[in-house]
C-alpha cells in the first residue's frame, strides 16, 4: 500500500496525535475475511511507549493555560510548540523520529517551567503533577 495524505482507497496515512496508522481498504464483502498486517520494530514500540498519553496531557495543559489567559508567558510558547508534535507527525510521518526526539528533549524542561509557575500559582499544580507522572513512564 502507498502512503497518501488524503483519505483514498488502498492507501494509508498516519494520525500523529493518536500515533495511529490509518489504512483505507478497497470495498469488500463484510463476510469476507480480511487481514491487515502492520509491522513495527522493537525500537518503534519502545520509542512510542507512553507518548500518546504525554501528547494528550500536554494538550490539556495548553488548553488550561490558554483559558487562564497566560499566552504571553514564555513557558506557554514552548508548551504550544511541543504540544503540536502530533500534528507535525500527521503532516509529515517521515519525520516522526525527529519530532519524537525533539518532543522528548523539550518535554522535561517544559515540566520544570510549569513547576516554577505552580509555585506562584498553586492552581497549576494538578497539571504539573499530571505531566510529571508521564515523565516517569
Amino acid at each position: 500500500m502507498v502512503y497518501s495524505a488524503q483519505s483514498a482507497r488502498k492507501t494509508w496515512n498516519y494520525d500523529g496525535n493518536s500515533l495511529s496508522v490509518i489504512v483505507y481498504t478497497a470495498e469488500f464483502d463484510l463476510k469476507q475475511k480480511t487481514e491487515i498486517e502492520i509491522e513495527f520494530t522493537d525500537d518503534d514500540i519502545t520509542v512510542l511507549s507512553g507518548l500518546k498519553g504525554r501528547f494528550s496531557d500536554l494538550t490539556k495543559t495548553v488548553k488550561m493555560w490558554t483559558n487562564n489567559r497566560l499566552k504571553d508567558d514564555a513557558a506557554f510558547q514552548d508548551m504550544v510548540g511541543i504540544s503540536q508534535s502530533g500534528q507535525a507527525i500527521t503532516y509529515s510521518p517521515d519525520l516522526i523520529k525527529e519530532e519524537i526526539k525533539k518532543f522528548n528533549m523539550l518535554y522535561p524542561p517544559t515540566v520544570m517551567l510549569l513547576e516554577k509557575a505552580a509555585k506562584l500559582k498553586p492552581e497549576y499544580k494538578p497539571y504539573v503533577d499530571l505531566l510529571k507522572a508521564k515523565t516517569k513512564e
